[in-house]
């Protein structure tokens, strides 16, 4: 941005001079002791060039050092790294023809005590397993001895206690009742008998029966 002077005077515009010269940096002016001429200017720029041109073949030769350094020590951590791989799987098969064999011997060990057992087997006893049915004699042999007191029981209460002597009974004892095939009140059994054999319906037959039995009840009479 431009600044407008035009209205300053000419001792303003001199002050304002003096104070931006005095702001300016100072030059570096070359001493003495540097190169003076044009030829010794050349010659100290091509010697700042081969120093720099050494600096970068010393830093590419470190680099390609370092480098090589690098690529030795990851060569020598693959190396120990297949290396204990090796030695790993080494122990891992070791241990498993170790564990192998063992149960191989525990097999063989097994298979000859089996054989053993049964070479001796005529001196072996074993335990019967007839658990089942040896329960089921024990119930059968529990349920007989109820039986037994159950039967023995009734008989002695039918000596105790004979049945009753009722003169019914003993009058009916050894003769069978003929029931008529059509009961009717007021008829005897053997009168319906012998009509439904002769053919004969038998009229005016009274018998000793009671009064509520010579009638048919209200519900099985016709309306």
């Amino acid at each position: 941005k431009r600044t407008d002077h035009s209205n300053l005077s000419i001792e303003d515009m001199e002050s304002a001079l003096k104070a931006k010269l005095l702001r300016r940096p100072k030059e570096d002016v070359r001493s003495n002791s540097g190169a003076q001429t044009a030829r010794a200017l050349l010659e100290e720029n091509r010697q700042l060039i081969a120093e720099k041109q050494e600096r970068r073949a010393m830093a590419k030769k470190n680099s390609r050092e370092e480098f090589e350094k690098l690529v030795v020590q990851d060569r020598a951590t693959i190396e120990g790294e297949k290396a204990r791989e090796l030695s790993r799987r080494k122990a891992q098969r070791e241990l498993a023809h170790y564990y192998k064999e063992r149960i191989g011997d525990k097999e063989v060990t097994k298979s000859d005590a089996y054989n053993q057992k049964r070479a001796n087997a005529s001196d072996s006893h074993y335990f019967p397993f007839v658990e089942g049915e040896t329960i089921d004699r024990n119930r059968q042999e529990k349920s007989a001895v109820m039986r037994e007191e159950m039967r023995g029981y009734m008989q002695q209460q039918r000596e105790e206690r004979p049945p009753r002597t009722d003169k019914l009974l003993e009058d009916m004892k050894g003769s069978s009742i003929e029931y008529p095939l059509d009961p009717r009140p007021g008829r005897r059994a053997g009168d319906a008998a012998t009509a439904a054999q002769l053919g004969i319906a038998p009229a005016g037959i009274q018998d000793e029966v009671s009064p509520h039995l010579q009638r048919h009840p209200r519900f099985l009479s016709r309306a």
